[in-house]
């Protein structure tokens, strides 16, 4: 089985630490780690916790499934998945503002028992692009694009007051389930789950910039960490500022602050977990190909109107390698390509010769998001994971889908996958099963 030497050094790592880190069946490394009252900037890096199962022969891989559900769980164990996801939602938990749900508390802990019990390990989904209605009660609640469109998510990117009720809501998590039983959890950027600005309006041709809510654009509640718009009122695609020629590097100077304010919004997430003790995996979920760097000049080139942008991901600040780059904190974090075997590249596999590629070699605009994101990730040594595309996203989930997430999977040295979504392997019309899983599982 090929693996990346990065990979294998870790694991190798992980073999001779984790008999020391725990305390006693049952433990966990996570917990081992656990510094409550330190953020990460206060302590020096531990040893990278890893989940290589050291004890289980069955895969060198940890697969699991997305959106799993308790009834299957001990199925799932003796079919070889080792790792499932309890997706929560913020709107039931906090139902009305500082009001928690008791009944809803007490479903989740009963949930994640259950599959502690299996002895699987618990990947955290916290919800929040499921925002409780209050939320939109506070002023520029809402992403505004340049032709005045509210967009559905929540806007946890320019809005401090609403980050502030989030950091509420993870704290009281922590609380009431405690963040240390989770393996991962999994970050998006402002209200989304994934990273990115919300889809472009569907009135006009997929260019949506979220910059123009009361706040992004100057107002008193933008978090401190954002600056000001270099550029206040100007939209893409106009050529002039206050009566004079605008150069492309003054659109870059605006792109760069609107990206920098997405990421700002990951790293937010990144603190607020780590302030609260949080030493496991962070997964930030990254889907596709996005805008590369001659996808990026391009656009930048015609003033973001749209020409250049071939896959329309500039407006929704797609553009993996400023965000990898931008991270103020790598430690455990975990670059996870939401699109395993999504058709791009031909579903090409990584190479050894990867590393060596310049960043700017007009081949990795024929690569895979899988390979691109691998990439990328490998450039700041960083972990990988990953899930395949929903059925409701692809025309090619199937057999053959699986087989291609898997051997990315391998190809790039990643911890392991998740198929989405659990449902599908039970609903006897998506093409694939259990135990077609199961065999995959076998393989790896």
């Amino acid at each position: 089985m090929v693996k990346s030497w990065r990979s294998t050094m870790r694991s190798l790592l992980a073999a001779a630490l984790v008999p020391a880190m725990l305390g006693g069946p049952g433990s966990s490394v996570a917990a081992a780690l656990s510094l409550p009252g330190k953020d990460a900037s206060d302590r020096a890096a531990p040893p990278e916790p890893r989940r290589d199962n050291v004890t289980d022969p069955l895969s060198s891989y940890h697969f699991g499934t997305l959106l799993t559900s308790t009834q299957r769980l001990v199925d799932e164990r003796g079919a070889g998945v080792r790792v499932v996801h309890l997706e929560m939602g913020w709107n039931n938990y906090e139902p009305q503002d500082g009001v928690f749900n008791p009944a809803y508390v007490a479903q989740t802990r009963e949930r994640l028992r259950a599959m502690q019990t299996t002895g699987m390990e618990v990947v955290l989904g916290i919800g929040l692009q499921y925002p409780p209605a209050w939320v939109y009660t506070y002023a520029n609640s809402r992403y505004v694009d340049q032709y005045g469109t509210a967009a559905s998510p929540v806007n946890l990117t320019f809005n401090q007051a609403l980050r502030e009720k989030v950091e509420r809501y993870i704290a009281r998590v922590d609380q009431d389930l405690g963040l240390h039983h989770f393996a991962a959890v999994r970050v998006g950027s402002g209200g989304l789950i994934e990273s990115l600005y919300p889809e472009a309006a569907t009135s006009v041709s997929g260019n949506s910039y979220w910059a123009y809510d009361g706040n992004a654009q100057g107002g008193p509640g933008r978090p401190a960490s954002i600056p000001p718009s270099p550029l206040p009122g100007w939209t893409p695609g106009n050529r002039t500022y206050d009566g004079q020629p605008l150069t492309p590097q003054q659109v870059e100077q605006w792109y760069e602050w609107y990206l920098g304010a997405l990421t700002d919004g990951i790293n937010w997430q990144l603190a607020t977990y780590r302030r609260l003790g949080y030493a496991g995996e962070v997964q930030i979920l990254m889907p596709g190909i996005g805008s590369r760097p001659a996808d990026y000049r391009a656009a930048i080139a015609n003033y973001l109107d749209g020409t250049g942008d071939a896959n329309r991901t500039m407006s929704r600040g797609a553009v993996w390698h400023r965000i990898i780059d931008g991270l103020t904190d790598r430690w455990n974090v975990v670059i996870y390509v939401s699109s395993l075997a999504d058709g791009s590249g031909n579903n090409d596999a990584c190479e050894q010769d990867d590393v060596h590629v310049s960043l700017d070699d007009p081949v990795v605009n024929t690569w895979s998001a899988a390979r691109w994101l691998s990439y990328n990730a490998d450039r700041y040594g960083l972990s990988k994971n990953g899930e395949n595309p929903g059925r409701s996203d692809t025309n090619g989930y199937g057999p053959a889908m699986m087989a291609a997430a898997a051997r990315q999977m391998e190809s790039c040295g990643f911890q392991g996958m998740m198929w989405a979504h659990d449902s599908n392997l039970y609903d006897g019309t998506s093409g694939v099963d259990l135990t077609d899983y199961a065999a995959l599982i076998v393989q790896h």
